[in-house]
Protein backbone atom coordinates (compact mmCIF):
# COMPACT_ATOMS: atom_id res chain seq x y z
CA UNK A 1 0.00 0.00 0.00
CA UNK A 2 1.32 3.39 -1.00
CA UNK A 3 -1.62 5.68 -0.29
CA UNK A 4 -2.28 7.39 3.02
CA UNK A 5 -4.09 5.65 5.86
CA UNK A 6 -6.75 8.36 5.83
CA UNK A 7 -7.47 7.74 2.15
CA UNK A 8 -7.62 3.99 2.71
CA UNK A 9 -10.02 4.30 5.66
CA UNK A 10 -12.26 6.65 3.67
CA UNK A 11 -12.49 4.03 0.94
CA UNK A 12 -13.03 1.26 3.49
CA UNK A 13 -15.94 3.19 5.01
CA UNK A 14 -17.57 3.90 1.64
CA UNK A 15 -20.46 2.04 0.06
CA UNK A 16 -18.07 0.36 -2.38
CA UNK A 17 -17.25 -3.33 -1.72
CA UNK A 18 -13.52 -2.80 -2.28
CA UNK A 19 -11.45 -2.57 -0.15
CA UNK A 20 -13.15 -4.91 2.29
CA UNK A 21 -12.55 -7.19 5.23
CA UNK A 22 -9.71 -9.16 3.69
CA UNK A 23 -7.68 -6.06 2.91
CA UNK A 24 -8.39 -4.68 6.39
CA UNK A 25 -7.25 -7.95 7.94
CA UNK A 26 -4.00 -7.83 5.99
CA UNK A 27 -3.41 -4.26 7.13
CA UNK A 28 -4.08 -5.28 10.74
CA UNK A 29 -1.53 -8.07 10.34
CA UNK A 30 0.96 -5.61 8.86
CA UNK A 31 0.47 -3.27 11.82
CA UNK A 32 1.00 -6.19 14.20
CA UNK A 33 4.27 -6.96 12.43
CA UNK A 34 5.29 -3.29 12.52
CA UNK A 35 4.76 -3.18 16.29
CA UNK A 36 6.86 -6.32 16.69
CA UNK A 37 9.61 -4.69 14.63
CA UNK A 38 9.46 -1.55 16.78
CA UNK A 39 9.80 -3.60 19.97
CA UNK A 40 12.71 -5.57 18.55
CA UNK A 41 14.54 -2.41 17.50
CA UNK A 42 14.06 -0.66 20.84
CA UNK A 43 15.00 -3.75 22.87
CA UNK A 44 18.06 -4.37 20.70
CA UNK A 45 19.57 -1.05 21.75
CA UNK A 46 19.96 -2.37 25.29
CA UNK A 47 20.31 -6.06 24.67
CA UNK A 48 21.48 -6.81 21.12
CA UNK A 49 21.75 -10.49 20.32
CA UNK A 50 21.26 -12.84 17.40
CA UNK A 51 17.78 -14.08 18.31
CA UNK A 52 16.44 -10.54 18.48
CA UNK A 53 17.96 -9.76 15.10
CA UNK A 54 16.36 -12.86 13.59
CA UNK A 55 12.96 -11.93 14.96
CA UNK A 56 13.32 -8.39 13.61
CA UNK A 57 14.23 -9.72 10.17
CA UNK A 58 11.21 -12.01 10.19
CA UNK A 59 8.77 -9.37 11.41
CA UNK A 60 9.91 -6.97 8.69
CA UNK A 61 9.55 -9.67 6.04
CA UNK A 62 6.04 -10.44 7.28
CA UNK A 63 5.15 -6.74 7.36
CA UNK A 64 6.07 -6.36 3.70
CA UNK A 65 4.20 -9.54 2.78
CA UNK A 66 1.03 -8.40 4.51
CA UNK A 67 1.19 -4.94 2.95
CA UNK A 68 1.38 -6.60 -0.47
CA UNK A 69 -1.43 -8.98 0.46
CA UNK A 70 -3.68 -6.02 1.31
CA UNK A 71 -3.37 -4.87 -2.29
CA UNK A 72 -3.65 -8.40 -3.67
CA UNK A 73 -6.85 -8.96 -1.72
CA UNK A 74 -8.43 -5.84 -3.17
CA UNK A 75 -7.43 -6.91 -6.67
CA UNK A 76 -8.75 -10.45 -6.10
CA UNK A 77 -12.11 -9.21 -4.89
CA UNK A 78 -12.31 -6.81 -7.79
CA UNK A 79 -12.32 -9.90 -10.01
CA UNK A 80 -15.06 -11.44 -7.86
CA UNK A 81 -17.23 -8.33 -8.14
CA UNK A 82 -16.70 -8.13 -11.90
CA UNK A 83 -17.66 -11.80 -12.28
CA UNK A 84 -20.81 -11.31 -10.22
CA UNK A 85 -21.87 -8.44 -12.49
CA UNK A 86 -21.64 -10.52 -15.66
CA UNK A 87 -24.93 -11.09 -17.49
CA UNK A 88 -26.75 -14.39 -17.09
CA UNK A 89 -29.77 -14.07 -19.32
CA UNK A 90 -28.83 -17.12 -21.40
CA UNK A 91 -27.56 -20.56 -20.44
CA UNK A 92 -24.20 -19.82 -22.05
CA UNK A 93 -23.87 -16.54 -20.15
CA UNK A 94 -24.80 -18.23 -16.89
CA UNK A 95 -22.24 -20.96 -17.47
CA UNK A 96 -19.49 -18.45 -18.32
CA UNK A 97 -20.38 -16.31 -15.29
CA UNK A 98 -20.27 -19.34 -12.99
CA UNK A 99 -16.85 -20.35 -14.31
CA UNK A 100 -15.37 -16.89 -13.90
CA UNK A 101 -16.91 -16.44 -10.45
CA UNK A 102 -15.58 -19.77 -9.25
CA UNK A 103 -12.08 -18.94 -10.50
CA UNK A 104 -12.20 -15.48 -8.91
CA UNK A 105 -13.41 -16.89 -5.57
CA UNK A 106 -10.68 -19.52 -5.63
CA UNK A 107 -8.05 -16.81 -6.18
CA UNK A 108 -9.52 -14.63 -3.43
CA UNK A 109 -9.65 -17.59 -1.08
CA UNK A 110 -5.97 -18.29 -1.66
CA UNK A 111 -5.11 -14.70 -0.74
CA UNK A 112 -7.21 -15.01 2.42
CA UNK A 113 -5.31 -18.14 3.41
CA UNK A 114 -1.99 -16.38 2.85
CA UNK A 115 -3.11 -13.48 5.03
CA UNK A 116 -4.18 -15.87 7.79
CA UNK A 117 -0.91 -17.81 7.69
CA UNK A 118 1.28 -14.70 7.61
CA UNK A 119 -0.68 -13.10 10.45
CA UNK A 120 -0.42 -16.28 12.51
CA UNK A 121 3.33 -16.17 11.97
CA UNK A 122 3.39 -12.57 13.24
CA UNK A 123 1.59 -13.87 16.34
CA UNK A 124 4.40 -16.39 16.81
CA UNK A 125 7.08 -13.72 16.45
CA UNK A 126 5.33 -11.43 18.96
CA UNK A 127 5.08 -14.27 21.48
CA UNK A 128 8.76 -15.04 21.09
CA UNK A 129 9.68 -11.38 21.49
CA UNK A 130 7.64 -11.13 24.68
CA UNK A 131 9.87 -13.72 26.35
CA UNK A 132 12.85 -11.41 25.69
CA UNK A 133 11.48 -8.06 26.87
CA UNK A 134 9.58 -6.62 29.82
CA UNK A 135 8.41 -3.22 30.94
CA UNK A 136 6.48 -0.81 28.77
CA UNK A 137 7.20 -2.75 25.59
CA UNK A 138 4.90 -5.51 26.79
CA UNK A 139 1.89 -3.30 26.11
CA UNK A 140 3.02 -2.84 22.50
CA UNK A 141 3.40 -6.59 22.14
CA UNK A 142 -0.08 -7.08 23.60
CA UNK A 143 -1.40 -4.86 20.81
CA UNK A 144 0.67 -6.78 18.27
CA UNK A 145 -0.72 -10.11 19.48
CA UNK A 146 -4.31 -8.86 19.44
CA UNK A 147 -4.00 -7.45 15.92
CA UNK A 148 -2.28 -10.57 14.57
CA UNK A 149 -4.89 -12.85 16.14
CA UNK A 150 -7.75 -10.77 14.75
CA UNK A 151 -6.15 -10.66 11.31
CA UNK A 152 -5.71 -14.43 11.19
CA UNK A 153 -9.19 -15.19 12.54
CA UNK A 154 -10.99 -12.79 10.20
CA UNK A 155 -9.02 -14.04 7.18
CA UNK A 156 -10.06 -17.57 8.04
CA UNK A 157 -13.68 -16.37 8.03
CA UNK A 158 -13.10 -14.85 4.58
CA UNK A 159 -11.66 -18.11 3.26
CA UNK A 160 -14.63 -20.07 4.62
CA UNK A 161 -17.09 -17.63 3.06
CA UNK A 162 -15.41 -18.00 -0.33
CA UNK A 163 -15.57 -21.77 0.00
CA UNK A 164 -19.28 -21.59 0.81
CA UNK A 165 -20.02 -19.61 -2.35
CA UNK A 166 -17.93 -22.03 -4.38
CA UNK A 167 -20.09 -24.93 -3.15
CA UNK A 168 -17.03 -27.09 -2.56
CA UNK A 169 -17.31 -30.83 -2.07
CA UNK A 170 -16.97 -32.35 1.43
CA UNK A 171 -13.27 -33.27 1.13
CA UNK A 172 -11.96 -29.76 0.30
CA UNK A 173 -14.26 -28.31 2.96
CA UNK A 174 -12.83 -30.68 5.54
CA UNK A 175 -9.29 -29.70 4.56
CA UNK A 176 -10.23 -26.04 4.97
CA UNK A 177 -11.78 -26.73 8.38
CA UNK A 178 -8.72 -28.68 9.52
CA UNK A 179 -6.40 -25.93 8.28
CA UNK A 180 -8.30 -23.18 10.08
CA UNK A 181 -8.59 -25.20 13.28
CA UNK A 182 -4.85 -25.85 13.22
CA UNK A 183 -4.05 -22.13 12.98
CA UNK A 184 -6.41 -21.24 15.83
CA UNK A 185 -5.07 -24.07 18.02
CA UNK A 186 -1.50 -22.99 17.39
CA UNK A 187 -2.19 -19.39 18.39
CA UNK A 188 -4.05 -20.52 21.52
CA UNK A 189 -1.16 -22.80 22.46
CA UNK A 190 1.32 -19.97 21.93
CA UNK A 191 -0.60 -17.68 24.26
CA UNK A 192 -0.88 -20.40 26.88
CA UNK A 193 2.84 -21.14 26.68
CA UNK A 194 3.65 -17.42 26.85
CA UNK A 195 1.51 -17.01 29.97
CA UNK A 196 3.28 -19.90 31.66
CA UNK A 197 6.70 -18.52 30.67
CA UNK A 198 5.90 -15.06 32.03
CA UNK A 199 4.73 -16.53 35.34
CA UNK A 200 8.02 -18.38 35.72
CA UNK A 201 10.19 -15.44 34.66
CA UNK A 202 11.54 -13.04 37.23
CA UNK A 203 10.65 -9.37 36.77
CA UNK A 204 13.37 -7.80 34.71
CA UNK A 205 14.09 -4.29 33.68
CA UNK A 206 13.74 -3.66 30.00
CA UNK A 207 13.69 -0.65 27.79
CA UNK A 208 10.41 1.18 27.48
CA UNK A 209 9.25 3.23 24.57
CA UNK A 210 10.96 6.62 24.45
CA UNK A 211 8.78 9.29 25.98
CA UNK A 212 9.21 12.97 25.24
CA UNK A 213 9.87 14.87 28.44
CA UNK A 214 8.42 18.31 29.06
CA UNK A 215 11.00 20.99 29.59
CA UNK A 216 10.60 23.35 32.50
CA UNK A 217 9.71 26.85 31.56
Amino acid sequence: MTRSLTSYLDDLASAEPIPGGGSAAALAGAMAAALASMVARIASKKNPHERMRRLLTESECLRRQLQELADRDSEAYKQVVEAMRLPRQTERQSRLRAQKLRAALASAGEVSREIAESSARVHTVACQLWTLVRGGLSADLAASLALAHAAAESSIAMAKTNAMYMALKPEPLKKLADWSASIMRTMAAERKALGAELKRAKPAEAPSRPVARKTAK
